[in-house]
């Protein structure tokens, strides 16, 4: 799997999750996991059932925080004008989380790992999500598959939404069901609200209890 697009640098609204008096790293883990269980219940519910988790690699100051994708993405390797297409494509489908509005993520560990510092990812109950049953990466996918060029080149002509609906499910594009995108390791755009902490913090006490609520 490749996702070049993971940890794109663009401005930040990263704000810590845990205040300076809690210090002591069971209490801090502690309070993470209250924080992130009331807020993203439904991402944990999806963990479980596919029993896998979502990564990003990324950068913080912070060993866990909470952040909002930015509405004015830019791609690094898509050429902007596709990312405009598809965007518009998948919003005259019904689609919130486009390329454009989102951050990307997986539950493909190692390759969210090359891509920065390895943080778990819990959209919030209120995000959205989209994600794509067929190709891992469109950005990547589009230049290796002459077949994905094909339905970029197709979508500025799909005006209809009723029929842009039934495209997009043939190009393989879903809006939620965050376990099927886990199961699949694909790329998910992620729009609104999430949660991100190090794996690493807290002595991993954080993980430990994670680990316990997905059994």
């Amino acid at each position: 799997m490749k996702i070049r697009e993971l940890t794109e640098s663009q401005a930040t609204s990263q704000q810590p999750l845990i205040p300076d008096n809690v210090t002591s790293p069971q209490d801090q883990a502690q309070y993470c996991w209250n924080i992130i269980k009331d807020n993203c219940s439904q991402s944990i519910r999806a963990m479980s059932a596919a029993g896998r988790l979502l990564y990003r690699g990324t950068t913080s100051t912070y060993p866990a925080f909470v952040d909002r994708s930015r509405t004015d993405r830019h791609t690094l390797t898509l050429p902007m004008e596709d990312q405009i297409v598809i965007d518009a494509f998948l919003r005259r489908a019904g689609f919130v989380a486009v390329r454009g509005n989102s951050i990307f993520a997986t539950s493909d560990k190692k390759t969210a790992a090359r891509y920065g510092d390895l943080f778990l990812i819990f959209p919030a109950d209120s995000a959205n999500i989209t994600w794509n049953n067929k190709v891992n990466d469109w950005a990547v996918d589009a230049f290796e598959h002459g077949e994905i060029l094909d339905w970029t080149d197709e979508m500025p002509e799909i005006e209809d939404p009723k029929r842009a609906k039934v495209m997009a499910k043939y190009y393989g594009f879903v809006a939620g069901d965050l376990a099927g995108a886990l199961t699949s390791g694909h790329e998910v755009y992620i729009s609104g609200a999430y949660y991100a902490v190090n794996p690493k913090a807290f002595g991993g006490s954080f993980v430990n209890m994670l680990a316990r609520a997905l059994k």
